[in-house]
């Protein structure tokens, strides 16, 4: 009798270690995936922040913009609010004369700052869910309504249509950076506070 519970035992600590290795290694490969979806998110980001000047004059003042954007989500979350109160998704032409934008140039930089808030928000997203794997993960708000590297050629920027497209599409977006809580001093903080 002693032998049968001594063998059941062992059998039970055989099957729930195996278990834990399994477990563990499931959450290892889960871990690399969102890494190697972080590591991608961040490679677009730097490829679409390459095409803005390194310092915007903005209400007299010049600020230089770092496009670091990759290493807080409250620093991110600053810098492209920076950005979108200057180049605006809705200027006047005195705006526009001011920041000495053209409606063509307004039009791309509008549609890439677009496109590197999404970028920004998924690769905190895939950069947390790597270092919690065992969390679920959210699913991924909707790409914006257009490519990124508009056609020169066209004049698809006179058209009312790309901003309606753009209005539409920020009330589906999150309207900050994705993040998650982090404790300051014992407090609880969220990381999106600005």
């Amino acid at each position: 009798m002693k032998r049968c519970r001594f063998r059941l035992l062992s059998l039970m600590i055989v099957v729930a270690m195996t278990a834990l290795a399994a477990w563990g290694y499931a959450l290892r490969r889960r871990s690399a995936e969102f890494a190697s979806k972080a590591d991608q998110h961040d490679r677009n980001i730097f490829e679409l922040t390459f095409l803005f000047p390194r310092g915007i004059s903005f209400d007299e003042s010049t600020r230089q913009v770092g496009y670091d954007l990759t290493k807080t989500p409250q620093d991110s979350e600053r810098q492209l609010r920076h950005l979108e109160d200057f180049y605006g998704y809705i200027l006047t032409e005195s705006d526009l004369a001011e920041r000495q934008l053209t409606k063509s140039e307004h039009a791309r930089q509008m549609l890439r700052l677009l496109w590197i808030r999404y970028e920004v928000h998924m690769y905190f997203k895939y950069r947390r869910a790597a270092t919690r794997p065992w969390l679920a993960v959210d699913p991924d708000p909707p790409v914006p309504p257009l490519d990124p590297y508009s056609p020169l050629a066209r004049e698809w920027w006179r058209d009312g249509e790309l901003q309606a497209k753009i209005a539409e599409y920020l009330k589906t977006f999150p309207n900050r950076v994705a993040s998650g809580g982090t404790r300051h001093n014992g407090r609880k903080t969220l990381d999106s506070e600005p």
